[in-house]
């Protein structure tokens, strides 16, 4: 028997960063918010067994609206966030169902999880007690104000979980 496992999706931010006046995980990607994405993928995953949204309470109906869109089956528990990353997967975490035995969390931003990629970090967590999922450090191009290019280290993460 397979053991409880609860995903975490933080989509609690407000995206200042961004400058764009709305939220990160609801900028259209190919015509859907880019939640929806994530959200499938979590659907699709036979490993994961409830699916926690952390958010902000101005944002719980556009979400409600994105769990429909995608046609989540799943359990689907909203709960608030905090004024950090880290309280908001905290009140996530306080969240699961009291027979959750594993937690995934993945942040509401990535829209390029998939679904096999769920299931091989969660068989590793299973196995080895946790797992971690990541991509290779790549180089990038920066273009400077005085117009030359210059190589760049940058981490691009498409997703990082912490069992």
């Amino acid at each position: 028997m397979k053991p409880y496992c609860s995903a975490i999706i933080p989509a609690a931010g407000n995206s200042t960063r961004m400058a764009m006046g709305q939220s990160k995980q609801f900028l259209p990607l190919l015509g859907k918010p880019a939640i929806v994405y994530t959200l499938q993928a979590f659907e699709q995953a036979k490993s994961v067994d409830e699916i926690i949204l952390v958010c902000r309470d101005e944002d719980k109906e556009q979400l409600n609206t994105c769990v429909h869109m995608a046609g989540i089956t799943k359990p689907v528990i909203f709960t608030l966030g905090g004024t950090s990353r880290q309280q908001s997967v905290f009140s996530g975490v306080r969240a699961c169902a009291s027979q959750t035995e594993y937690i995934i969390i993945h942040d509401g931003a990535r829209p390029l999880i998939t679904w096999d990629l769920i299931e091989k970090v969660t068989a590793d967590a299973f196995t080895y007690g946790a797992a971690a999922l990541g991509v290779p450090v790549k180089d990038t191009i920066k273009v400077t104000n005085c117009g030359q290019y210059r190589p760049l280290k940058c981490l691009k993460r498409q997703a990082i979980y912490l069992l």
